[in-house]
């Protein structure tokens, strides 16, 4: 898509910005899909109640942890998965810084 937007011979640094543009789509992806999956990890065990289904959507039940458990998973979130999450906020970051720089990249050539 990029060579034929963008001759690399005539127009070079919009055809890399594009290229490079059009590659990080499926890492955004991939990194939302992980955010997502952690964050609701997180959820789950930092909330004192977790709701749960045995075999079907019409017999749901709510299990109230009991305060150790509770101590418990709050420190795994704490120490395991708070550290993920900021790993991958901090991977948007720079990605985001990117396509900034690319943007302005792109309007100066």
């Amino acid at each position: 898509m990029a060579a034929a937007s963008f001759p690399p011979h005539k127009y070079i640094a919009h055809f890399i910005l594009c290229g490079a543009a059009a590659a990080s789509v499926g890492v955004v992806l991939a990194l939302v899909r992980l955010y997502l999956g952690w964050f609701y990890v997180c959820d789950r065990l930092c909330s004192p109640t977790v709701f749960y289904e045995e075999s079907g959507w019409y017999d749901g039940q709510t299990w109230t942890k009991p305060q150790e458990i509770l101590n418990r998973d709050r420190l795994i979130v704490a120490y395991e998965i708070k550290p993920i999450l900021r790993r991958l906020q901090f991977t948007f970051a720079a990605l985001a810084g990117m396509y900034v720089i690319g943007t302005i990249v792109w309007h100066l050539f």
